[in-house]
C-alpha cells in the first residue's frame, strides 16, 4: 500500500502493484494508479484560497488494472468546478469495474457524447464522455471519460456523495 501526493506544480505520481492512494497537488498532475485497487484524486480537497479545488487544472487519471476510484468530488467540494471546459480531469481508462466519484446526486449532472482536442492526452482528437456539472444553472465540465461513450448519470461507476448539512 502507497500514499503518494503532490506539491504545486505539475507532478508526475505512480503507484505500484497494491492499493494506493493517489492525490495531486495544484497544477496539471498525471497520476497513474498501477495494479490493484487504487483511489486516485487529481486536487486537495481542502479548501483553496482563491478557488475552488482543481480550479485552472487538467489533470490526467490512470487506473490500470484493478477496481479504481477516480474522484471528481467530496461532500463538501465539485472539483474541476466553475471554468467551464478549461480545469477538468481525464480518465483515461474506465472500467465497469471502476467508480468515478461526484459531489451531489445524479439530477446535478449530465453526461455528454464529446471529442476532446487535447495534446496533453496523448492523442490530437479523443472521443469520450463529458461530465457536466449543471446544477445551480452551470455547464461545467469536471470530468472527461476517455475513450467511453453513451454514459449517463445514473450509470453504475458513479458514485454521488451529499454534502453535509452544517447547522449553526
Amino acid at each position: 500500500y502507497n500514499s503518494l501526493s503532490g506539491m504545486d506544480g505539475n507532478d508526475r505520481l505512480s503507484g505500484s502493484g497494491g492499493n494506493d492512494t493517489l492525490i495531486g497537488g495544484r497544477g496539471n498532475d498525471t497520476l497513474h494508479g498501477g495494479s490493484g485497487n487504487d483511489r486516485i484524486t487529481g486536487v486537495r480537497s481542502f479548501p483553496i484560497v482563491g478557488g475552488n479545488p482543481g480550479a485552472n487544472e487538467i489533470d490526467i487519471l490512470t487506473g490500470s488494472t484493478g477496481s479504481d476510484t477516480f474522484v471528481l468530488g467530496d461532500q463538501s467540494n465539485v472539483y474541476y468546478d466553475q471554468n467551464g471546459n478549461l480545469d477538468y480531469a481525464a480518465i483515461t481508462d474506465l472500467t465497469i469495474a471502476d467508480r468515478i466519484v461526484l459531489n451531489g446526486d445524479a439530477s446535478d449532472y449530465v453526461m455528454q457524447n464529446q471529442f476532446l482536442i487535447n495534446p496533453s492526452l496523448g492523442a490530437g482528437v479523443i472521443q469520450g464522455t463529458a461530465i457536466r456539472r449543471v446544477e445551480g444553472g452551470s455547464n461545467d465540465m469536471i470530468g472527461f471519460v476517455q475513450n467511453i461513450v453513451g454514459l449517463n448519470a445514473n450509470s453504475s461507476v458513479f458514485e454521488y456523495v451529499s454534502p453535509q448539512i452544517r447547522i449553526a
